[in-house]
């Protein structure tokens, strides 16, 4: 039975996706920068990625049981399938208009999210994330079965500090490019146990905030200190980096359910946080890809406002239009 509380929509989730979606076109944007103190704040914005990947895990983890797999598949699977194949075709429209060299490998890995950390796609490169997401979707079953199975609270957290430990062990047995797209399933899992007994953590107060603040600036600082210090290294680039980025990500949530616990949902927050996904797909292609504008003039501000606009202009029309291929594909199989 699912949990009838995960009906109870968590406004501030909505507040929370708009947020991570803005720091994922910030970290982009600011790469694009020619002065390298902005340039160092996109691997500060690069925390969105965490984020979006928290925000699924609790969602799933307050659902509940998954009665039928087949159809939690299906369900996953169609919100993300549609968007994301229709702007690869898009984007193929784009290249073979502009000329562009398509590797057709390359393209083929993307359109099965299989391409990992190695794309190859020019104004796609930012699709490795859908791979890890896919993983972690075709796991989520399994890991509601095995923390639903698993009854003494002491095996519960030996689980939980296991799953801490196992990306810093992993950092260093695997090959880079596997690492970066299985890693986070270990954070994953983490967060789906905490979604999963939310209710039963208790509300957070204002001290909780205060902690919460702390520890994600402690995360921060701990990020900045490693880049002067160790930048280059392995510590740093694997272990370092992520685990500051999730224990930030873990921070900002929790600090986000307290803030915006009563917030009233606005209509922009609504209309972004309905098109958050759409945003991520097609703004890396206005700003690295093949139509990037990130050049269109000598003001890097200039550029980077009219760089987001047209991705949410373009992202409005990416979801109405993979919509209404769903519509028709839905017709046409009744």
């Amino acid at each position: 039975m699912k949990n009838k509380i995960y009906n109870e929509r968590l406004s501030f989730i909505s507040y929370l996706r708009v947020f991570a979606v803005l720091c994922i076109l910030a970290c982009h944007v600011c790469n694009e920068a020619s002065i390298g103190a902005i340039q160092s704040l996109g691997q500060l914005f690069n925390i969105g990625v965490p984020i979006f990947l928290i925000i699924s895990a609790i969602c799933f983890g307050r659902q509940g049981t998954i009665d039928n797999i087949k159809s939690w598949y299906f369900k996953r699977i169609k919100r993300i399938a549609f968007p994301y194949e229709t702007f690869f075709i898009i984007l193929a429209v784009i290249y073979i208009i502009k000329n562009v060299k398509m590797i057709w490998i390359n393209w083929i890995s993307c359109l099965f999210f299989i391409q990992g950390m190695h794309v190859g796609v020019l104004g796609a490169d930012h699709t490795w994330f859908m791979t890890t997401l896919m993983i972690c979707y075709i796991l989520t079953p399994l890991i509601e079965k095995i923390w639903k199975r698993i009854q003494y609270k002491k095996t519960k957290w030996g689980i939980l500090v296991g799953l801490f430990i196992v990306p810093f062990i992993m950092a260093y047995l695997l090959p880079n490019y596997i690492f970066f797209i299985t890693y986070h399933v270990c954070f994953y899992a983490i967060a789906y146990y905490v979604g999963s007994n939310w209710e039963r953590l208790g509300k957070s107060t204002n001290k909780s905030a205060v902690i919460y603040f702390i520890v994600m600036c402690l995360a921060f600082a701990t990020r900045f200190i490693g880049r002067v210090m160790i930048d280059g290294t392995k510590l740093y680039n694997l272990v370092v980096v992520n685990y500051t980025h999730y224990v930030a990500a873990a921070c900002i949530f929790m600090l986000f359910s307290i803030i915006f616990s009563k917030a009233k949902m606005l209509k922009i927050v609504q209309l972004v946080d309905g098109i958050s996904f759409e945003i991520y797909l097609c703004h890396y292609m206005f700003i690295v890809g093949p139509v990037s504008v990130m050049y269109i003039t000598g003001n890097w501000i200039i550029n980077s406002i009219i760089a987001v606009c047209i991705a949410l202009l373009f992202a409005v029309i990416l979801h109405k239009l993979s919509k209404g291929i769903r519509k028709i594909l839905r017709v046409h199989s009744t």
